[in-house]
């Protein structure tokens, strides 16, 4: 049977005990004392977190020791300076006590149930003083729903940050199977770090999904979409490692559910307390915890950025694979795991992951998903004012789901007219005063962007999709081109924005894409004719649509042979420094594409050839999945 782990040798300490923690000396000089305290910020991340207080039954504690063989494979700066943990003047160099302080930081592995039954020792001088926590949350793969065996199944938290740049959660995963984590239950024993019997129970990271993570995770938050960031990735080997995130808040909404769904009304309170107090100390938000015209407020507040938020992820073809239990997404509203995430070169709305045992919802179902959420918030919201839990079915015709409903519409048709490359200004006017012209050219869009050239769904690499008849940003990114000629050849247009990989198509298919594309310039022009009682900006309009539908967006596919070049390079000529100035300058050029203003990084000396290889590979699968 399985167990919880024995009791560690260590006791929590206070945050001010373990602030206070001496340094050992070996050589009294003033460069050691400089070496031992210029990174000291790091050294508030040791374990110690306010959410083992607030919400002692939220998760499992685990001693952790050092790997001391770890290498650094990419730090970023920006974010360190950001949180405080480098000083703002800090060189993009990794020096040796910068990397120093790293390793023993973060290079941790847990001291796990199976270590402990099987009477594993390890040299003290490796053990961290501290115990660090495997947080408990709802996953719907675990076959008790109600959060009881799930969780953090190979991450724990490294600790709280509290500077004067405000609060922050750091977690690092492919430090060790927990007790947590789906092969854990499913085998119904201890499970050791590294073995690979059961799913899901190995406890490590591989390096190539950590990377990944870290270059979409940066190029996200870069174009204003809500994410977990990753600070450090460290190679572990042979090719695994570990992944350290951070965010100002890394609770998930399923971290809240997993009481909801145990009635565990004492500990559901606590947990949202917590939650509101630090949103409020973040200066994210101003409510009172324990109140209940807070918790209604929150529920609103919650509702607008689900709504917004789902809405992004559809109109920038961003697949998540979101679920009613709250699991891969941060409850402050972002995306987290990118394991299941893609980024769409073009409207891709039927591929579905194939993991294992299921396949995944798809990009048409994550509106309904982050509606289902919202229903359970609401629930929550109810049980914390009342006190008494009603059935979720009760919810099902809540005025929040009908307020999600309008905001994603009106966050939809936000997104697309700045496709459409409407100014801001206009863009308010156009919701306001002609709303129902819009919402009928977004319909003719809409038709045209989900046109197959399959019939049936076909297998992929890894999952099964149906692949689009044309690329609609070629579409939006020609659309003022198009509009203003005299002669407007919709059968020439049809060809131009066919999608490269559309094979074969029937006559059927082309008469319909035609019809749609008459229906949809029939509509533009109606709707510019009302918004633009004057001349149309020409030239501006054409600058607004070239950025904003620019074509060569890195995809899910892209993102994978980019990173196998990194650690090709990585083997060969590039390592160090140069390794990461190589991730920083790709990252750089991404969002240049789309942010033609945006300053490049101080440094520029990277391989032109190896740069301009990277770059063609997000070319080469544009349209890609």
């Amino acid at each position: 049977m399985r167990r919880e782990p024995k009791k560690a040798h260590h006791d929590y300490k206070s945050d001010k005990e373990g602030s206070n923690k001496k340094t050992e000396l070996r050589i009294v000089d003033h460069e050691y004392i400089k070496e031992a305290t210029a990174y000291s910020e790091f050294d508030q991340l040791n374990g110690i977190h306010p959410w083992q207080t607030a919400v002692p039954e939220g998760f499992i504690a685990y001693q952790a020791r050092v790997l001391r063989s770890a290498k650094v494979a990419y730090f970023n700066f920006d974010l360190a300076r950001e949180m405080g943990l480098i000083e703002k003047d800090h060189p993009n160099e990794i020096s040796k006590s910068l990397e120093k302080k790293l390793i023993e930081t973060f290079s941790l592995q847990i001291i796990n149930e199976f270590d402990i039954e099987n009477g594993f020792e390890y040299p003290e001088k490796d053990i961290k003083q501290n115990l660090y926590m495997a947080t408990r949350y709802l996953q719907l793969q675990h076959p008790n729903k109600q959060g009881k065996t799930s969780g953090d199944g190979r991450s724990i938290w490294n600790g709280f940050l509290n500077n004067k740049t405000g609060q922050w959660d750091v977690s690092s995963r492919g430090t060790g199977v927990t007790a947590l984590s789906p092969g854990s239950v499913e085998s119904g024993k201890n499970l050791q770090t590294g073995q690979e019997s059961f799913g899901y129970g190995c406890g490590l990271a591989e390096i190539d999904e950590l990377y990944a993570t870290a270059i979409m995770s940066e190029i996200f938050h870069q174009k204003g979409i809500p994410t977990e960031r990753t600070l450090l990735v460290l190679d572990t080997g042979p090719g695994v490692g570990i992944g350290v995130r951070a965010s100002k808040n890394l609770l998930r909404p399923a971290h809240l559910f997993s009481f909801l769904k145990q009635s565990n009304y004492d500990a559901l309170k606590r947990a949202t307390d917590y939650f509101i107090e630090r949103q409020k100390a973040n200066k994210v938000w101003n409510l009172k915890a324990g109140s209940k015209a807070s918790y209604k407020k929150l529920l609103k507040l919650l509702t607008k950025q689900y709504a917004e938020f789902a809405a992004r992820l559809e109109s920038d073809y961003i697949f998540a694979w979101f679920d009613w239990d709250g699991d891969n997404m941060l409850m402050d509203v972002g995306i987290l795991d990118y394991g299941s995430i893609r980024q769409f070169g073009i409207c891709h709305d039927e591929y579905r992951y194939d993991d294992v045992t299921r396949y995944s919802t798809n990009l048409n179902e994550q509106r309904q998903k982050t509606r289902q959420i919202i229903q359970v918030f609401t629930q929550m919201v109810d049980y914390l004012t009342t006190n008494k839990k009603k059935n979720l079915k009760h919810f099902e015709n809540a005025s929040s789901l009908n307020d999600f409903d309008s905001y994603f519409e009106d966050e939809l048709n936000r997104l697309f007219l700045k496709k459409l490359g409407i100014s801001q200004g206009k863009q308010e006017e156009a919701l306001k005063k002609h709303k129902k012209l819009l919402s009928q050219l977004y319909k003719s869009y809409y038709n045209l962007e989900r046109l197959k050239s399959e019939t049936k769904v076909s297998p992929v690499d890894d999952g099964i999709n149906k692949q689009p008849l044309l690329n609609t940003r070629k579409l939006l990114q020609w659309t003022p081109q198009y509009f203003n000629r005299e002669n407007l050849d919709l059968e020439s247009v049809f060809v131009d924005i066919l999608a490269e990989e559309s094979g074969e198509y029937s006559a059927y298919q082309k008469s319909s894409a035609i019809a749609e594309l008459d229906s949809y310039f029939r509509d533009l022009d109606q709707f510019l004719s009302a918004l633009y009682k004057k001349k149309l900006p020409q030239k501006q309009w054409e600058k607004n649509t070239f950025f904003a539908n620019h074509p060569e967006r890195i995809t899910g596919n892209s993102i994978t042979h980019v990173v196998h070049q990194i650690l090709d390079l990585r083997s060969k000529s590039l390592s160090g420094t140069g390794l990461q100035k190589f991730i920083d300058m790709f990252i750089y050029n991404e969002l240049k594409k789309t942010m033609p203003d945006l300053e490049p990084p101080e440094y520029n000396r990277v391989p032109k050839a190896v740069l301009k290889k990277a770059l063609y590979i997000v070319k080469e699968h544009h349209e890609d999945i």
